[in-house]
């Protein structure tokens, strides 16, 4: 958690600092924690059955996020799971699991990367962003794209949607969520006549936070409420 523009890596909230001081001070950079991704316990078929049991469905797992690391064989980087972490296809393996399982799966890419000093261009994209987006739509069929920038880079956009419509013959179709009407945590206080997504987690976060108890999660009863709403 940190605080900034979301462009650039963020400012760690003192909190945060704190914690990483106290218990991972033998730490010296973010890449030193790969080490301990192990994935010894990950199980892409029981996360594919926890999702449809939900009734949920459609599910999209992160392809890559700010830390520049793909989960799948991404083309034109070295930074992925396959060589660094669980030396594992984590992406692919529960992809796999959600199709035997008759989840609609998508897919989030991160256009911004902290790893990576190579500039955009006017787009907002960079030739490795555009292979490795495509790379998930074409080989990996990802039926939906979420695409983690506002006012993202419309050239790729225009890229992918033109594969997708030159793909008629297999009957192929995307989703792109470019973030332009996707609410964090909270609903829209007004009606909005277009789609739009909420975003939230059923924690404080999004992802899992041994710290949280139970007081700090939504309960069944408020999470019936807020899809009520929604």
């Amino acid at each position: 958690d940190g605080v900034g523009d979301g462009q650039s890596h963020p400012s760690p909230m003192v909190e945060v600092l704190a914690h990483h001081r106290d218990r991972w001070g033998h730490i010296d950079h973010f890449d030193d924690f790969l080490p301990l991704l192990t994935y010894d316990h990950f199980d892409a078929e029981s996360w594919a059955q926890l999702v449809t049991s939900t009734g949920a469905g459609f599910t999209v797992a992160v392809a890559k996020h700010h830390d520049g690391w793909a989960w799948w064989d991404a083309p034109a980087t070295d930074r992925t799971m396959l060589r660094g972490g669980p030396h594992r296809n984590v992406l692919a393996e529960y992809l796999a699991a959600c199709e035997r399982n008759g989840l609609v799966v998508g897919t989030y890419y991160s256009l911004l990367d902290w790893s990576s000093a190579a500039p955009l261009n006017a787009q907002g994209v960079t030739d490795a962003i555009r292979m490795q987006v495509l790379d998930l739509v074409e080989r990996y069929e990802s039926k939906l794209l979420w695409v983690d920038l506002q006012d993202g880079p419309n050239q790729m956009l225009s890229e992918v949607r033109s594969l997708v419509d030159g793909d008629s013959a297999n009957n192929r179709d995307v989703v792109i969520n470019d973030q332009y009407l996707t609410f964090d945590g909270d609903p829209p206080d007004h009606i909005i006549d277009t789609p739009w997504m909420l975003c939230r987690g059923i924690g404080q976060g999004l992802g899992h936070n041994q710290a949280e108890r139970r007081e700090h999660q939504l309960s069944g009863h408020a999470i019936v409420a807020l899809l009520t709403e929604v």
